[in-house]
């Protein structure tokens, strides 16, 4: 499969060429082999799954010194502890701009933006719109279509979302003073924490 990319007015068209050759013996078509890259795209429901890995990486990080390291019997100091605890928050923030930079270059866009990760608020639109924003059906400047989901990416990463929102919205329908309750606890020191840092907004 050869590949190339024409620049017209400013705009990026990939024009995808398949030999008349790429076939087997038995005459069936044969699947290209996909080009090596360090950040290849990864589509919605991959991206969806891999996120919980970063979840059990940084509760693994919060709860080893509580009750993963002690029945170890190791002999351990503070700054040990703190080391461990250092290194697997760091682990997890690697992974999770790692799997953004691959969903990124999948919708077309460049991992660079995954520096908005950074930035209060717009970490969690960018997150949104990762999770919920299509990947270009065909080649794009970063390389062939990610492939489908495996069987436990569509369950990790489609049936249990979709399990945890209906849970949420059924909780949240017969204990509505609760989820009220929740929310306040969580906006009043967002809004407090723009006020004094965005007086503009």
């Amino acid at each position: 499969m050869d590949v190339s990319f024409n620049q017209k007015d400013n705009e990026e068209t990939v024009i995808v060429m398949e030999s008349d050759d790429a076939r087997g013996e038995d005459g069936d078509p044969v699947k290209p082999k996909r080009p090596f890259t360090l950040l290849p795209r990864l589509s919605r429901a991959t991206f969806v799954s891999l996120l919980w890995l970063v979840v059990a990486v940084e509760l693994a990080a919060w709860y080893a010194p509580l009750y993963i390291l002690p029945p170890l019997a190791l002999d351990l100091t503070f700054q040990d502890e703190l080391l461990i605890l250092l290194g697997s928050h760091g682990v997890a923030v690697f992974l999770l701009f790692y799997f953004v930079g691959m969903r990124l270059r999948d919708t077309g866009r460049s991992a660079s933006w995954s520096v908005l990760l950074f930035v209060p608020a717009f970490n969690v639109f960018l997150l949104a719109v990762l999770i919920f924003s299509p990947g270009t059906k065909n080649w794009n400047p970063f390389g062939p279509p990610a492939e489908g989901p495996g069987g436990l990416s569509q369950l990790l990463g489609i049936y249990i979302p979709i399990l945890l929102l209906v849970a949420a919205g059924v909780t949240g329908y017969f204990h509505q003073g609760l989820v009220e309750d929740y929310l306040g606890r969580f906006f009043v020191p967002v809004i407090q924490w723009v006020q004094a840092y965005l007086p503009v907004l």
